[in-house]
């Protein structure tokens, strides 16, 4: 931090302090999301198709086969996750059970169910 004249040092104490990536706050949103009772739903499918575009370059792999492993996956998170109508209006008819369900099964599909459980918080998970 700069006042302009000095720079002061703020140390890291603990791990909230520290700076979060815009993936790390991908995941935050979906958790705070998930947790607000007047999310609709349809809410979620947005940031998760965004964490699974970035996963995916990431890690050299093309979305379409990540998606492709789980029936209905693609077109569920980049056709709703698109949508223009009134936030009100329930796109999917899926619960937001149910869209973590499909999400989480996108990575375990994949392989990568770790990765979900570093990020998905565990009070979440049934």
């Amino acid at each position: 931090m700069s006042d302009t004249k000095k720079t002061k040092i703020n140390y890291i104490k603990n791990k909230d302090d520290d700076f979060e990536t815009s993936y790390e706050s991908l995941w935050h949103e979906i958790n705070i999301l998930f947790k607000l009772s007047s999310c609709n739903p349809v809410m979620l499918l947005n940031p998760m198709r965004r964490i699974v575009e970035t996963y995916t370059k990431f890690n050299g792999l093309k979305q379409r086969n990540f998606l492709s492993k789980v029936e209905g996956a693609n077109k569920f998170f980049n056709v709703n996750s698109h949508g223009i109508d009134d936030l009100e209006a329930d796109l999917n008819g899926k619960s937001k059970e149910n869209i973590i369900e499909i999400f989480k099964e996108c990575f375990e599909k994949n392989n990568s169910i770790e990765h979900f459980k570093i990020f998905w918080k565990e009070e979440n998970i049934e």
